[in-house]
This record gives structure tokens, sequence and C-alpha cells, in this order.
């Protein structure tokens, strides 16, 4: 691993064990640290919201702030920043929370290695610059799929809907509310193109072509998109043509 430099703030009111993560970031060959040391979750929230860090290590008990209660403010005032939780105790279900409640990892004290300690904080760091490209991507998908003049819905893994843009909405006739979390019929396996008809809001049948893509992800989870397009006036064109070819068909029986 490369050399890193990292603008660190560490929250943490022990003068013993802010000594240690000094020390142990000091030793190690992969990090260069510029540690930012503050006794108090309110100064740690006044220099996030004045300055720039990459990590943040935050002890859970401060003088004025607890438990998880810690971990929520500091994920509140800095969801940009990834956060590694110090703590005393070995206790994975602490860890686990706490990792539930907005941090990235969970070190205990005691166990920490120079090394391996630099190699969790790079690590927590790139992942949580993946998972913040990954909101940004999502985010510029939501956005050009609500333009389409398509319909479009998206579906998780039990085909309930999770996503509907505007058209999707016009075209089924439905509100975003009244769509989302409903279940929307997909095809049997294999089949990705099908033509259902739907009403309208103005009580006419529309027929829709329904495209579902392969599985993809969503917010973390598997999902499909379904595209809708109204082809109400090619069928009613093909209806007509084949009016026309059964009535030339006759004429030229009765010739």
């Amino acid at each position: 691993m490369k050399e890193i430099f990292f603008k660190i703030l560490l929250i943490e009111d022990n003068p013993g064990d802010e000594r240690l993560i000094r020390e142990l970031l000091s030793e190690t060959r992969y990090l260069r640290a510029d540690i930012t040391a503050v006794p108090t979750l309110r100064e740690a929230l006044d220099l996030v919201s004045a300055r720039r860090f990459e990590v943040i290590l935050l002890d859970l008990n401060l003088p004025d702030s607890g438990g998880m209660g810690t971990v929520i403010q500091a994920h509140a005032a800095a969801p940009d920043i990834p956060i590694l939780v110090l703590t005393g105790l070995d206790d994975d279900a602490v860890g686990a929370e706490a990792v539930r409640r907005g941090a990235q990892d969970y070190l205990v004290k005691r166990n920490l290695d120079p090394d391996a300690f630099a190699r969790i904080i790079f690590y927590a760091h790139e992942r949580h610059q993946s998972k913040r490209e990954l909101m940004r991507s999502e985010f510029r998908l939501r956005r050009l799929i609500q333009s389409y003049t398509d319909g479009v819905l998206v579906l998780d893994a039990r085909g309930e809907v999770i996503f509907a843009n505007t058209a999707a909405e016009f075209l089924l006739g439905r509100s975003r509310d009244g769509l989302l979390n409903s279940i929307f019929p997909v095809p049997a396996e294999g089949e990705r193109i099908a033509n259902v008809v739907v009403q309208t809001a103005e009580g006419q049948d529309a027929h829709l072509e329904v495209v579902f893509s392969e599985d993809f992800e969503w917010e973390g989870k598997s999902a499909v998109i379904v595209s809708l397009r109204d082809v109400t006036e090619r069928v009613a064109a093909m209806q007509q043509r084949k009016r026309l070819e059964m009535q030339l068909l006759q004429w030229q029986q009765m010739e």
C-alpha cells in the first residue's frame, strides 16, 4: 500500500487514549496523519462545519454525549465523512449497532496494531467514498429517468414498485403514492417483453408495451427496471389494417 495522507478528527476525552492513537498512527508505514483532537462532541461538531477532514475517530462516551446518540449526532453533522467508532469493549453487538447508526466500522482500542489500524482507516475511507459515488450515480439516474417520456418503474426482488417516474403515473392512471409498494406483474422467466391493456383516467383502454431489464442494483438491492410505452395508436393502426385486409379479401371472394 502506498503512503497516504489524511486529516483526521479524533474525538476523545481520555488523554491516555489520545496519546495511544497518536503513537499508533505515528508508527504506521502507510499513513501520515494530521490529527486534530477534541474532548467533546460539541467542539467536534463546530469543527466539521468549518474544516475539512477525511476521517473521524469517535469515542462513544464523551462528557457531553454517550452511547449510540454520539454516533447519530456525529453522522448527522458529517454525513460525508466516514466515522470509525473507538471502544474499550470487545462487543460485536455494540459495533454492529454503531454501524447501523452510520459508522463505517468500530475498533477496540486495546487490540490496535499500527499498520492494521492504518489499513482499516484507509479502507473505511474508500468504502465511504464508493458509497457516496454510488448515491450520486443513483441520483443522476433518478433525474434521467424522471425526464423520460416513456414510463419507468423500478421493481424490487418481490415485484414491488420502489420507484415510478411521472410518465408512469400518467400511463397507469395512478399517483406515485398509489404505485409505490404495489405489485407489478412480472412475466415468466426468460420473457422480457409483454403487452398489457390499462384503463386511463378518462376510462379509455390504453395499450402498453412493457419491457423488463436484466437485474441490476438499485440502492444496494437487486432490482428490475420496467419501461412502459404507449402503443395504443400503433395497435389501432394494426387493427385498422387488419380490418381493411379482411374487407379486401371479402371483395375479392365476391368477384
